[in-house]
């Protein structure tokens, strides 16, 4: 699940810069967004203690884009333009069943929102692009065998060792991962994180134009006109 769930706590500071509204075939969602342009080094790195959370992961040693043969945080970028999407969990108050369900409706539209702006940004910044997920370029993924659409390729920001509780926890935005155990645990939101590690110190005007166009107010725009 790429969905991370934001939980009451002394970090639950929820200030966004801007909002969208999304459709899906049963209801009206309202996303919230904001984004910091960060040198690399503000990054908590700690690949040993995250990566270890990827054990049990069926795409776990099956996929270039995933530990724990993966790549650690490339180098050469001197700053990650760091973006964060969320929902209400409000927003799903009619799901029946349980709060699994309202994650995976949740996860179905942040990522791939998340994923889409991502691969645009990452032409804008001419950087890296740290997505949410494992890559799904590619249908089947070579591994082991050679990487067939490099350029394409992407990883996760975990999967190359960044600590994103305690990375969000220094900008006063507070994650708990979700677990079908943690039943006791307020959930307030679900949250989808994505990155593009550039030399660029822009983005935010890029960013703000390119959101825009995937709110349903206005006409939908493709992607190709940002390509």
């Amino acid at each position: 699940m790429n969905v991370e769930m934001t939980s009451d706590g002394p970090y639950g500071s929820l200030e966004a810069k801007g909002k969208i509204r999304r459709t899906t075939k049963s209801r009206t969602v309202t996303i919230y967004y904001n984004y910091k342009i960060l040198p690399v080094d503000f990054l908590v790195v700690d690949p040993e203690r995250v990566r270890k959370y990827c054990i049990g992961c069926p795409a776990y040693g099956k996929k270039w884009s995933c530990p724990p043969d993966c790549n650690i945080i490339p180098g050469g970028y001197k700053r990650i333009f760091l973006f964060w999407l969320w929902i209400d969990a409000k927003d799903f108050g009619g799901v029946k069943n349980k709060e699994y369900i309202k994650v995976r409706a949740m996860n179905a539209i942040l990522v791939s929102l998340s994923n889409q702006i991502g691969r645009v940004m990452t032409i804008m910044l001419v950087g890296h692009l740290l997505a949410s997920g494992s890559c799904k370029v590619c249908k089947t993924c070579s591994y082991p065998e050679k990487c067939h659409l490099p350029d394409r390729f992407y990883q996760s920001l975990e999967s190359t060792g960044i600590d994103l509780v305690r990375t969000m926890r220094k900008l006063n935005f507070d994650l708990c991962w979700y677990g079908k155990r943690k039943k006791e645990q307020n959930y307030t939101h679900g949250t989808v994180i994505g990155g593009v590690l550039t030399n660029l110190d822009e983005g935010s005007e890029y960013f703000d134009k390119l959101i825009k166009s995937f709110d349903i107010k206005p006409k939908e725009k493709s992607l190709d006109a940002w390509a």
